[in-house]
């Protein structure tokens, strides 16, 4: 707790009248992060037209908030793994969001879509979260935007047909982030 209080510039009263512990920290922390992600990403996705272009947008959002804070990537992905019940349950949270997200989408396209399995959702952020931690764990969380394309097939690979998404892709890829 003195070297918390010594970097942030308080006095420990003052922490202790803000946070019961350093856990109450990192749960606000994840609690502060999973909000204003959620927000990004809401806002991002809103400038898209079609369902898609939604995924990526928000996907990409994601990524480039937790690329420009490379040390806020490694408390919400791996030290929030450590950090107790709270944190887990802050993380696993936002994965239900993403998913009910996700999954709420492609019922409003699903006639157009192909039609997943219906755990695609659950494997989807799974598999998008275990991608984006192997990458933060490896110290490569700058470096996330990189995934982008990889983590977008992942996300749309069960609804949409190979080539719509290579032609996304090809795309996006074209007109820049």
């Amino acid at each position: 707790m003195r070297e918390i209080t010594q970097l942030a510039g308080i006095a420990r009263t003052s922490f202790y009248s803000l946070f019961r512990d350093k856990d109450d920290v990192l749960n606000t922390i994840l609690e502060e992060t999973s909000s204003h992600i959620i927000w990004s990403m809401q806002a991002a996705q809103a400038s898209a037209q079609e369902w898609p272009d939604k995924v990526y947008a928000g996907l990409h959002a994601m990524l480039d908030f937790f690329a420009n804070d490379p040390d806020l990537a490694r408390v919400a992905f791996v030290e929030a793994q450590i950090a107790g019940p709270k944190a887990v349950s802050l993380v696993q949270g936002a994965m239900r969001q993403y998913t009910a997200n996700l999954a709420s989408a492609f019922s409003t396209e699903g006639e157009r879509l192909t039609a997943p399995p219906p755990t695609a959702p659950e494997q989807i952020a799974g598999a998008i979260y275990f991608t984006l931690y192997d990458a933060v764990a490896r110290g490569n969380a700058s470096r996330l935007l990189d995934l982008l394309p990889l983590v977008t097939e992942i996300a749309l690979s069960p609804y949409l047909p190979a080539d719509e998404l290579q032609v996304l892709l090809d795309r996006h890829q074209a007109d820049g982030p």
